[in-house]
């Protein structure tokens, strides 16, 4: 029992020390979100300001580069996103429209073709524009040159579909820091599943290699 007890106590005393790691990068990650929104905010902020006296390419590739910055930080927001509210009317065409123009932008090569038309869901706006951004920019980031990505929905499920590189393993997809390439940084489609399931989505994934991948959202 002596013994028993013992244990007991040693192992609390050597958890104290992971427990203050992991306390110490929760507090460093509140704090990295909360920087990286104020630069980001400034850099869009000001890039609109400059816009008014003229259409440069350079202004907009930095106002590119700031929304790529900002998606980052949304990402790390939804980190842990058990605490938000679902009943949003949430217009899914206006954001997959929002969401092509940018990616037109940023991958020039790649056709981006939408069919969305009157879809309207009850939801979270914040976090479905979240699994959208992630969804759709894997589609273009990973697709082949001269690619291609279909969007379609019907009877709510949105169908993603593209003819990139494809996936070598599926299932471990949505492990967080799992990534196939030295791209990115493995928390993106973690965040999406955690979504998901928060927002009760379900969401499928198949792909193959040098084919490409569709990723279904069943939307209740």
């Amino acid at each position: 029992v002596v013994l028993f007890i013992l244990s007991i106590l040693f192992a609390i005393y050597s958890m104290r020390p992971m427990k203050e790691a992991l306390n110490l990068l929760e507090n460093f990650l509140k704090d990295l979100i909360h920087d990286l929104n104020t630069p980001a905010t400034s850099i869009l902020l000001n890039t609109r300001l400059l816009k008014r006296h003229g259409d440069f390419p350079e202004v907009e590739r930095i106002e590119l580069s700031a929304k790529t910055i900002s998606s980052l930080y949304k990402n790390l927001e939804f980190i842990n996103p058990n605490q938000i509210s679902k009943d949003e009317n949430v217009n899914l065409e206006d954001l997959i429209n929002e969401k092509i123009t940018v990616l037109k932008k940023i991958y020039p090569k790649v056709t981006i073709q939408g069919n969305i038309k009157n879809a309207t869901i009850n939801s979270n706006q914040n976090g479905v524009d979240r699994i959208l951004d992630n969804i759709l920019t894997n589609a273009c980031k990973y697709n082949k040159k001269n690619g291609e990505v279909f969007i379609s929905y019907e009877n709510n499920k949105l169908i993603i579909e593209d003819t990139g590189v494809g996936i070598k393993d599926v299932k471990k997809i949505f492990d967080r820091y799992y990534k196939e390439n030295e791209n990115g940084l493995g928390i993106g489609l973690s965040i999406v599943k955690q979504l998901c399931e928060v927002l009760d989505i379900n969401i499928q994934v198949e792909s193959k290699l040098s084919k490409g991948t569709k990723v279904t959202l069943q939307f209740p």
